[in-house]
């Protein structure tokens, strides 16, 4: 008899952390007899031992964790809805990510061993890690440096290079669908350029094709702004504002300070 009501009372505790999963198994073969064991495992995460609360479950030689206890430990909240009869499990992390659906669709880097490579944001590895640089996703393109001189460039979200650049050219992100590169060779024979522009080089914006999308050059260029203008320096010193067609729409000179 005693034996018996340890049985029962285990598949109750069972049916409370593991609720719609059981349930179905049980209305699904309600003749089928349930055998459970209190199991002797031990539950590491990161390496590290975690000791749970309430007992860990065998039945039918599956087993159960608590599941509140579990989603605790992996940094997660854990709701019973009881009005419902739902289990509510949210990443607090996630959700804040999910909140800005920019970064919800991006990849976020990462090293393993020396190299670079890309997840998700549930953690998942989306591009293996091969590159020695890997800058952060921005509109679905970064910038990354692999161990040939032919990957060298802007990849997609699918780790495929879509805009391969030479050495010498130095990317920023892109922003309103264009990004500044800046290029190592400058006319030195312009006096303001000399002063001005350094060892920098000209700046050049080029669009998703690689294209330099206005064939200018700027002693200096920020990225496009959500108005969809960018603050540049024109070569003869004059501090202006472009829009996405490289159109001159602003003159004041007072907009920012040449970079150190």
């Amino acid at each position: 008899m005693s034996s018996m009501k340890n049985k029962l009372t285990i598949c109750g505790f069972i049916i409370v952390i593991t609720l719609i999963a059981l349930i179905t198994i049980v209305s699904a073969s309600n003749t089928e007899p349930l055998y459970a064991y209190v199991a002797q495992f031990r539950v590491f995460v990161n390496g590290e031992e975690r000791i749970f609360e309430n007992s860990i479950v065998t039945i039918n030689d599956r087993t159960y964790i608590p599941l509140r206890e579990m989603g605790e430990v992996l940094g997660m909240d854990v709701e019973w809805d009881g009005e419902n009869h739902k289990i509510i499990i949210n990443n607090p992390q996630m959700l804040e990510v999910h909140n800005n659906e920019s970064e919800w669709e991006t990849l976020y880097e990462f090293e393993q061993d020396g190299l670079w490579g890309y997840k998700d944001v549930y953690g998942n590895v989306v591009i293996e890690p091969r590159f020695s640089v890997a800058n952060k996703f921005s509109e679905g393109l970064a910038f990354i440096v692999g161990n040939t001189e032919e990957e060298r460039g802007y990849i997609d979200l699918f780790g495929n290079l879509v805009i391969p650049l030479p050495e010498g050219r130095f990317p920023h992100e892109f922003s309103q669908g264009f990004a500044q590169i800046v290029m190592r060779e400058w006319d030195f024979d312009n006096e303001f350029v000399y002063t001005h522009g350094g060892v920098g080089g000209p700046f050049i914006f080029i669009d998703r094709t690689g294209e330099n999308i206005f064939g200018m050059e700027f002693v200096d260029a920020r990225a496009f702004e959500e108005d969809g203008r960018a603050r540049v320096i024109l070569l003869d010193g004059t501090r202006v504002r472009i829009d996405r067609s490289g159109n001159i729409v602003d003159t004041s000179n007072w907009l920012f300070e040449i970079r150190d």
